[in-house]
């Protein structure tokens, strides 16, 4: 974090981050070095599904809260510390059934899909709560996985599944679930991660306690500036959007959306001294 050039708004930040959730309901992993890719386990009869309860001797329970105390009695008074990314049911199961199985699921036996988004609810509920109180009760300030601190707790919920079904089946399905979250929690920034996601942005900004997007373009095509009609309607619905953008885009972004609610954060990295001057001229354009 020394070594860090920091500019804006930008935090020093550590982010516990393993698959907690998935881990904590029964779910096997192969570990790589810059990832994790969840094993498919659950039959296609789905006879061997979990009860989706956490227990409290659960191993990865008690390394959740082992490494999230330890993170955050570092951090008091240094840095903020990013909260363990909790996760979604949708990509769980996505993971756990294996994606292909997972889609014909939701057309062969839907209603057994959406039992298992509720039950998992509660695991998730669970999980975040007690993330935030051992955060807190050292005395440090938490942030999600846009970075950005807030004077309440916040989810980032998201659903990078959805980019592979239809809106019926997002909205019946899974939208729910989102909602529940935000609801639950107040305040939410929606990950929305690439053109296939960006499809269901309608169904998204009809959520009421969606208070905010990320948008991030996706592999591939990582200029925002094709999304500008997007990333205006999203402005008009009354939501605070942040962009994660290449240096090079970042101010012919300002030309197409308002300064008001907005973020925005670098894809690219630069040396401090070019960062310092792209810092400037920002600041120079809204002086």
């Amino acid at each position: 974090m020394q070594q860090r050039h920091l500019v804006g708004d930008a935090l020093p930040f550590i982010r516990v981050e393993l698959p907690f959730m998935q881990g904590a309901l029964g779910a096997k992993f192969e570990f790589y070095y810059d990832t994790v890719w969840t094993r498919p386990t659950i039959h296609d009869d789905w006879s061997n599904e979990p009860d989706w309860i956490v227990r409290e001797d659960n191993p990865w329970y008690v390394k959740m809260q082992a490494l999230t105390r330890l993170v955050a009695a570092d951090a008091r008074g240094r840095y903020v510390m990013m909260s363990p990314g909790v996760g979604m049911a949708s990509d769980l199961l996505a993971g756990m059934r294996g994606t292909q199985a997972f889609c014909l699921d939701l057309i062969e036996r839907p209603e057994r899909v959406r039992a298992a988004v509720d039950a998992i609810y509660p695991a998730w509920n669970r999980l975040f709560a007690e993330s935030y109180r051992l955060s807190l009760s050292e005395g440090v300030a938490v942030v999600q996985n846009a970075g950005i601190w807030s004077s309440r707790p916040y989810i980032t919920p998201q659903c990078d599944f959805a980019f592979m079904i239809s809106p019926r089946h997002f909205q019946r399905l899974f939208l729910p679930e989102i909602a529940r979250q935000a609801a639950t929690v107040g305040r939410a920034l929606f990950h929305l991660d690439g053109p296939g996601v960006a499809r269901h942005i309608d169904a998204i900004l009809d959520v009421p306690d969606i208070t905010a997007i990320q948008w991030v373009p996706g592999a591939g095509t990582p200029s925002p500036l094709p999304w500008a009609d997007m990333l205006r309607k999203i402005q008009r619905r009354g939501r605070s959007l942040q962009v994660i953008c290449p240096p090079e885009d970042v101010l012919p972004l300002c030309d197409i959306v308002k300064p008001e609610g907005l973020a925005i954060s670098l894809s690219g990295s630069l040396a401090p001294n070019e960062l310092d001057e792209l810092f400037a001229r920002f600041c120079r354009r809204y002086a």
